[in-house]
């Protein structure tokens, strides 16, 4: 199971801790800086190795309403797989 991995437990950690971080103090302007670049330097990459080694089309990580948070192809970013 992939998402057992620690690559991408570590990274979702990352994303959820950001997104309750976000708008803690609405005068500044927060970017959700160690998500970001968790997911550039590992998950990105672990995704794309995944999809290379194993021959997936692509390999994506959704959140809990069901949009691409993360994905080996940029272009399925924000993708809503809410109803697959």
């Amino acid at each position: 199971m992939v998402a057992g991995t620690r690559d991408v437990y570590e990274s979702l950690n990352y994303y959820y801790d950001d997104q309750s971080m976000a708008g803690w103090n609405s005068d500044e302007l927060r970017t959700p800086f160690l998500w970001e670049t968790r997911n550039k330097e590992v998950l990105t990459p672990f995704l794309q190795k995944l999809v290379s080694q194993y021959g997936f089309q692509f390999s994506t990580v959704i959140n809990r309403e069901g949009t691409v948070i993360s994905a080996s192809d940029s272009k399925r970013l924000n993708d809503n797989l809410s109803g697959q």
